[in-house]
């Protein structure tokens, strides 16, 4: 007896008294291979080979085929999914911010705007990050002046579009997109 494999999944497997005649091969497509016998664990052994857990490489091999081939590793394992609880960072613009400008300054805003009055006008265009009114240090009084930082460009310029020159409050505002803040610092 004998058998040789070739790299496609097909061995041959010349076994006299498999009903072949003898001298003829037997070819067979596998897809899975297992060594059940190793000579380097057990000593004196030839090397025993299970093919799709049904066919042997030694014809009388003493082992029963298996009913079922299915996966050994334990399954619950795999079913658990962990979901990760991980922040998602908001990066703020600083000095070195080179990205879209998403900052629009807001001036000649009345005394009465608040930043809760401000926000939900300003949602109307998009999801906003952060809104900032400037007071005086002082007197903390109302400058008249406000910054908003929208998720998203187009959200900011289409604020700037629909805002700029419009009157709130009995004032008319002037919008402006300002992705460092150099308005405010004047």
């Amino acid at each position: 007896m004998f058998e040789s494999g070739d790299g496609n999944g097909h061995y041959e497997d010349n076994v006299s008294g498999t009903g072949q005649e003898p001298g003829e091969d037997r070819v067979l497509s596998w897809r899975s291979c297992k060594l059940i016998i190793d000579p380097a664990l057990t000593d004196g052994s030839q090397k025993l080979y299970r093919y799709d857990g049904q066919y042997f490489s030694k014809a009388n091999s003493g082992l029963c085929p298996v009913d079922a081939v299915r996966d050994p590793r334990i399954r619950r394992l795999w079913t658990k999914l962990n979901h990760a609880d991980l922040p998602v960072p908001l990066f703020h613009a600083d000095e070195f911010y080179v990205g879209p400008p998403k900052e629009v300054t807001f001036v000649r805003l009345n005394d009465n705007v608040r930043e809760a009055f401000l926000t939900d006008m300003c949602k109307k265009y998009g999801p906003v990050q952060e809104v900032e009114i400037s007071y005086s240090p002082k007197s903390k009084k109302h400058l008249g002046v406000a910054k908003v930082t929208f998720c998203a460009e187009r959200a900011a310029k289409e604020a700037v579009r629909r805002l700029h020159n419009s009157s709130v409050m009995g004032n008319i505002i002037h919008v402006e997109l300002d992705p460092k803040g150099k308005i405010i610092q004047m």
